[in-house]
């Protein structure tokens, strides 16, 4: 049976994440930090092979709505989880799938540098111990 998705918004962006081939889930259920408190939150998209919450955002037009949305967004960010807004407005531009593409290619590829960055000080690290116990042979 085929995924229902809310609204014809987070179908288009569910589209596109499988004509890429990504791995994701719709709505998994993910543990969240905010306020001295724990929650499960239900992004929208979650990338599993990169750790990416995607967020379809599709009642801006509504003041209640936009100060979750907000919140949301806040708490996303001082939990440095990557995540991704998407808008209507978004949506309705020919290049959309680009993109939306970028920022995804954009949070992978900071994540490669972090990760290169954390293999060369572990490696470092490890010449330096090297180095000690060599040192007066």
């Amino acid at each position: 049976m085929p995924q229902r998705f809310e609204s014809a918004g987070e179908k288009k962006v569910a589209d596109f994440l499988k004509k890429k081939g990504l791995d994701f889930d719709y709505q998994k259920p993910i543990i969240i930090r905010h306020d001295d408190k724990v929650s499960i939150w239900y992004p929208d998209f979650y990338l599993n092979d990169f750790n990416i919450v995607i967020e379809y955002f599709g009642m801006v037009e509504k003041f209640s709505y936009v100060k979750s949305m907000k919140y949301k967004q806040a708490i996303f960010h001082k939990e440095k989880i990557n995540f991704i807004s998407i808008y209507p407005e978004m949506l309705q531009h020919e290049d959309f799938e680009d993109v939306l593409w970028e920022k995804i290619k954009n949070i992978i590829h900071h994540k490669v540098e972090v990760w290169k960055k954390l293999d060369e000080r572990a490696e470092q690290k490890e010449l330096m111990k090297k180095r000690k116990y060599h040192v007066g042979i």
